[in-house]
């Protein structure tokens, strides 16, 4: 995920790119919303995509979601027929609405005022902290543009008294980087509601990622898990 300053840091640094292209897709579905920055342009805040007329946001009863309420994301066009002998799986994912298929790859967005596709996580990755919903991708975006971070991971992890802990794994810029917690939800709370800030801070020499750049969800949650104890 690209940051707003960082894409307009990359298009100030390489004078010669005319624009940075962006969108989200799944091997469900295919390209289900762009984002486009141009030389000159004010780029667009992170994880917000230009809707495409085959996408929309839909609630648990596959109804078109109001501006701002948070769906699922769905796409209709070249869906495909199902997953290979898992026909459970196939049922959530592939569905028909007013007689056209659609897929329901798992990710949740809302459409907002403007009528763009704003991302905000992995329904599956959703932490439930003191009743609140918190995805990670999003408060990972606004960590990212924290100047003394240079990639983070969230996660939730066991609690007692608020079910969850909001715990962001973050990996410094610089090995002298002055980064704590305070620092770090003052930063968060700045763009953030509150309670989606983190309430507790893990440093890591580098953040573990697949080869195709997908966070290591499970390693984070040890560590996070490990911190706490």
């Amino acid at each position: 995920i690209l940051s707003g300053d960082i894409k307009a840091r990359l298009l100030a640094a390489l004078p010669s790119v005319h624009a940075i292209l962006e969108a989200i897709g799944s091997s469900e579905s295919p390209a289900q919303a762009v984002s486009v920055v141009t030389q000159g342009s004010t780029p667009p805040p992170s994880l917000t995509f230009g809707a495409k007329p085959e996408t929309t946001v839909v609630d648990d009863d596959l109804r078109p979601v109001a501006s701002g309420v948070v769906g699922r994301l769905a796409t209709r066009g070249h869906v495909p027929l199902g997953y290979h002998n898992d026909i459970e799986r196939s049922l959530r994912t592939f569905v028909t609405i007013d007689g056209e298929r659609w897929a329901l790859p798992g990710d949740m967005a809302y459409v907002d005022e403007h009528g763009a596709i704003r991302l905000i996580g992995r329904g599956s990755l959703c932490i439930n902290t003191g009743g609140e919903k918190v995805y990670p991708d999003e408060v990972e975006a606004v960590l990212k543009e924290h100047p003394g971070i240079g990639d983070a991971l969230v996660v939730g992890v066991a609690d007692e008294t608020w079910g969850q802990l909001v715990v962001a794994v973050v990996e410094p810029i610089a090995s002298n980087s002055q980064i704590d917690l305070e620092n770090v939800r003052d930063h968060c709370k700045r763009l953030l509601a509150g309670y989606k800030a983190p309430q507790a801070l893990v440093l890591a020499d580098h953040i573990e990622r697949s080869a195709a750049g997908k966070g290591d969800y499970r390693w984070a949650g040890r560590l996070a898990a490990d911190y706490l104890r």
